[in-house]
């Protein structure tokens, strides 16, 4: 997967997402509609850079980036 689906922000009590082994290389401002996440995990991917929105995820404990880039 290059791009996450739009559908994608309508999961806004979703509290584990892994997208490892993707490719990755932005994640969208829309990544602070999700927040209840408490699990992210993007190792893998191409991402070269993060989105300031995604600090806005509170309730996170994991931030999962391990081999990306």
């Amino acid at each position: 997967m290059t791009a996450l689906p739009p559908e994608l922000w309508k999961l806004t009590t979703i509290k584990n997402l892994n997208l490892d082994h993707n490719q990755l290389n932005t994640l969208p401002p829309e990544i602070d509609q999700l927040g209840d996440l408490e699990f992210f995990h993007l190792r893998y991917n191409q991402l070269t850079a993060l989105p300031p929105e995604l600090w806005r995820l509170t309730k996170l404990k994991i931030l999962d980036l391990r081999t990306i880039g």
